[in-house]
């Protein structure tokens, strides 16, 4: 190795990786070391390396290395190293809990979502991001983060939905949780996320009338997408559990912005109660 801290990065995949998914991974770690070098060091000049290490069934191990120059000893090195891991981990958990950082860049939320394109779209995806660090005479490892297909494609939600806010009008959000959203009126067209669709949905958890339905998530849109233009079933008879931003003006709903789709499930007949 040319340097004496690096990330470790494996990815335990069900599903072959798409090429594009494969490169937004890496290309989002790559551009945000070197947001990690301008921010918290900026006498420095940072790049970062990739070293795909080992490709097993179902597993790649790729290890990434950063050149820092102008640092001239090994601590200076570990602690560039393990602040970077730090800071990714604690995007990473953050957005999995749907939460958000205050002071989180559009390019940050970019490159979560690159991060976590991949395992999102795998069946049974996990990713792992370690520092390996140069310790008394011996390189040890330290476990950062971990997350799998489902906390990758809650990052991917709340990333998109605080990129949609930060492109907001005049209007105020209300979150809401596991609602229950059916369909008054759909489209087969795609929809600019984080803009009106066209379709109109009703959420009786929050109003009785339909409201235009707004895709603040390329997860969420396309996961309904597929209903509406896939499935054999009428999307009609279907109940979708989303989570919603309810957009208000003068403390009524005007329009709701799905940010994550939990469920689908076939509405029961006239008479039937909903379990």
């Amino acid at each position: 190795m040319e340097t004496e801290a690096y990330l470790t990065v494996t990815l335990d995949l069900k599903d072959p990786i798409e090429l594009g998914d494969f490169a937004r991974l890496f290309i989002g770690l790559e551009e945000q070391f070197d947001a990690h070098i301008r921010r918290q060091h900026p006498n420095l000049k940072g790049e970062a390396r990739f070293y795909i290490r080992e490709i097993r069934k179902g597993s790649i191990i790729a290890d990434i290395v950063p050149l820092i120059r102008d640092v001239f000893n090994v601590m200076d090195t570990v602690v560039v190293v393990a602040g970077f891991a730090g800071v990714v981990a604690t995007i990473v958990k953050t957005y999995a809990k749907g939460r958000r950082l205050p002071d989180a860049t559009k390019k940050d939320l970019d490159n979560v979502i690159g991060l976590c394109q991949g395992i999102a779209h795998d069946r049974e995806g996990k990713a792992k991001i370690e520092t390996v660090e140069y310790e008394q005479g011996l390189f040890t490892r330290h476990f950062k983060v971990s997350f799998d297909t489902r906390e990758a494609k809650n990052v991917i939600a709340a990333a998109e939905a605080h990129k949609a806010d930060m492109d907001g009008g005049q209007t105020e959000g209300v979150d809401h949780e596991r609602a229950l959203m059916v369909f008054e009126r759909s489209s087969i067209s795609d929809a600019d996320l984080g803009k009106r669709s066209g379709e109109r949905v009703v959420i009786e958890a929050v109003d009785q009338k339909a409201r235009p339905l707004i895709y603040a998530s390329d997860m969420a849109e396309q996961r309904i997408k597929h209903e509406i233009r896939e499935a054999d079933d009428n999307v009609f008879k279907k109940g979708f559990i989303v989570d919603v931003n309810v957009e208000t003006r003068n403390d009524r709903p005007v329009a709701y912005r799905v940010t994550h789709v939990h469920q689908i499930f076939d509405l029961p007949e006239n008479g039937e109660e909903i379990t």
